[in-house]
């Protein structure tokens, strides 16, 4: 039996219903607090990373310490550079610019100036591939004017060869994409002897980096050769020097018209040193005639061959030729998107040219009188760096080379140039600064010239 009390705590429902408010009000704040306590934690750790990011890219710090060009008597072909990384964290490199001209492709080198390779090709580089460049230290890049063109050789040998009945497939190891992802190359094939072989001769799946040898082609280990016999006096012996050295005691020789063996006794002999096929003359007891033709079979001794792949990357598009009297600027952009530059100028040569007499006196006492010529380079100034190098050419009558910039010196005296004899004196000057750029007065202000 249930008391009064308890009937009615049992049926208020308004109690009830005033506790489970009461419980959900509370479970609201909470939820509210814990996602305002989320929202503020994740606020904060985005400033965090935002402060951490700005840290980094105001402390990043890039230095282009020092430049290696090199290329023809006009113009640059390549150019070495170092760039330090003067922070304490890693920097990578997004790209690289010449005269504000990003390059799609570039490589390093390691401190000895070689290029880093893997597989035996060349590291390439760009924006898909960046160069890292280590805290407090370096990279030394090569940065190419015209395309990079990588070849490589590999040895193959056919050896394994054992059905001649069937087409022979070689898996190469060390075709362009052992190094490289998704590129395109060429293929060219050579003998021992670097005769070409066509390309009927085989087949080449450049995704796998199979070559297979079309077993009818030149390339099989089986070979057929006709010997052609017009023109020969079948009286005496006739040799002929067949297209691939044979193996020993392994040739066959057969009637074209009728597909009859051919013994070689009283028939022919082999040379296999130099693999030769003498026929013998009907005076020498020989049975082989100039009004027959024949084909000799033979497995061939040459089982190896050079392929060479051929890999191109662009650099600048179109190519960007630079002359060796403009100045060139160097940017390097980071992932970071930072950018710095160091700009390079070429040496300014000036040179003149001094009219001397010395006063000679000869063993017996004779005197006489020397005119001479001083060439003077003092003058000539370099806006960034320094003048390492100077070098002086010399011609006499506009043409005759007297010193071909062999004549060096910031003061030089051209002995070999007789000014008793000379007339149209041409003199140029060609002065190098410590960063390795290079300027010549013939480009700059044009030759000098002493006219008689």
């Amino acid at each position: 039996m249930i008391s009064t009390r308890a009937k009615f705590i049992f049926h208020d429902e308004n109690g009830v219903s005033a506790v489970f408010g009461t419980l959900l009000l509370i479970l609201i704040t909470i939820m509210v607090a814990s996602s305002i306590a989320y929202m503020l934690s994740s606020t904060q750790e985005e400033m965090m990373e935002r402060q951490s990011h700005i840290s980094n890219v105001e402390n990043e710090k890039l230095e282009i310490l020092s430049i290696k060009p090199s290329g023809n008597s006009t113009h640059w072909d390549s150019i070495d550079f170092t760039i330090a990384n003067l922070n304490t964290k890693d920097s990578y490199i997004n790209g690289l610019s010449l005269n504000e001209r990003y390059t799609k492709n570039y490589m390093i080198k390691d401190g000895g100036g070689n290029l880093i390779s893997s597989n035996g090709y060349p590291e390439i580089y760009s924006y898909n591939d960046r160069v890292r460049v280590p805290a407090k230290g370096s990279k030394k890049i090569c940065l190419n004017l015209s395309d990079i063109t990588i070849n490589k050789t590999e040895t193959f040998d056919l050896n394994g060869w054992s059905d001649y009945d069937k087409n022979y497939t070689y898996s190469l190891s060390k075709h362009p994409l052992t190094a490289y992802s998704d590129v395109d190359y060429s293929v060219e094939v050579y003998d021992e002897n670097n005769t070409y072989i066509e390309y009927d001769d085989y087949t080449m799946d450049y995704e796998s980096g199979e070559i297979t040898i079309i077993k009818s082609g030149d390339m099989g280990p089986l070979h057929n050769e006709t010997i052609d016999t017009s023109g020969w006096n079948d009286n005496v012996n006739r040799t002929y020097t067949l297209n691939h050295p044979p193996i020993k005691s392994n040739e066959e020789v057969f009637n074209s018209t009728n597909d009859s063996k051919i013994i070689p006794s009283n028939n022919y002999t082999m040379d296999y040193g130099n693999g030769n096929i003498t026929l013998i003359g009907s005076d020498y007891g020989g049975n082989m005639t100039n009004s027959s033709n024949y084909y000799i079979k033979y497995m061939k001794n040459n089982t190896k061959y050079n392929i060479t792949y051929t890999v191109n990357f662009d650099t600048f598009t179109p190519p960007y030729p630079v002359t060796k009297a403009e100045p060139m600027k160097l940017g390097i952009m980071t992932s970071l998107t930072n950018h710095f530059e160091r700009s390079f100028s070429p040496p300014v040569p000036l040179a003149n040219v001094q009219f001397k007499t010395e006063h000679l006196i000869g063993p017996n006492g004779s005197e006489s009188y020397n005119n001479y010529l001083v060439l003077d380079a003092s003058e000539s100034f370099d806006t960034n760096g320094s003048i390492t190098g100077y070098k002086w050419a010399v011609w006499n009558n506009s043409s005759e080379i007297i010193y071909d910039y062999n004549l060096t010196g910031l003061t030089a005296r051209p002995t070999k140039l007789n000014l008793s004899d000379a007339k149209n004196v041409k003199i140029d000057l060609q002065v190098t600064d410590n960063n390795g750029m290079v300027s010549k007065l013939s480009q700059r202000s044009g030759n000098l010239t002493i006219n008689k």
